[in-house]
């Protein structure tokens, strides 16, 4: 029931989506932020215009060829972003000690779901900088449902706790 009502929150869904030139998008955050910041200037521009003005930010980021018009439109029609972890009591390096799993996604509504790669989640405080990297790879609700159900432990993951003599 839990997989379900996480698939729920997030709106997961399957419905048609249109080709993209690039179903990888590999760059880095710099470029991300430049095309992100764009997007404050968009009113009363139409779509086309808005992509437009987002891929000349991207380039002038250093982002260029097919990758370039497919990440502006992805930043143009972003319905949302969200992250999912998990962290639970297991094992690290032999010992019980905490374990924890997470993943993001972008959903963009006709252009699909995309995978964020890079940075790897769970992100870390320090993690993320301007030169980073940052990848974010084409998926099907399938896949988001696969990564859903992948991220809760498996019985055997979690450590065995042992009461404590009094």
């Amino acid at each position: 029931m839990l997989v379900w009502a996480l698939a729920r929150m997030v709106d997961l869904h399957g419905e048609d989506t249109v080709e993209v030139a690039a179903p990888v998008i590999e760059t880095t955050t710099a470029v991300l932020d430049a095309g992100l910041r764009t997007l404050d200037g968009l009113h009363g521009l139409t779509a086309e215009e808005g992509v437009d003005r987002i891929a000349k930010a991207l380039e002038g980021a250093g982002l260029t060829g097919k990758s370039r018009i497919t990440f502006a439109a992805l930043i143009a029609g972003m319905r949302c972003s969200w992250r999912m972890t998990a962290l639970w009591h297991g094992h690290r390096h032999g010992e019980p000690g905490p374990q924890v799993r997470g993943f993001a996604v972008w959903d963009c509504g006709p252009l699909g779901y995309w995978h964020r790669e890079l940075p790897v989640e769970p992100l870390e405080p320090g993690q993320v900088g301007d030169v980073g990297p940052f990848k974010l790879v084409r998926v099907d609700a399938k896949q988001v449902w696969q990564m859903i159900t992948d991220l809760l432990p498996a019985a055997r993951e979690f450590a065995r706790v042992v009461p404590e003599e009094g």
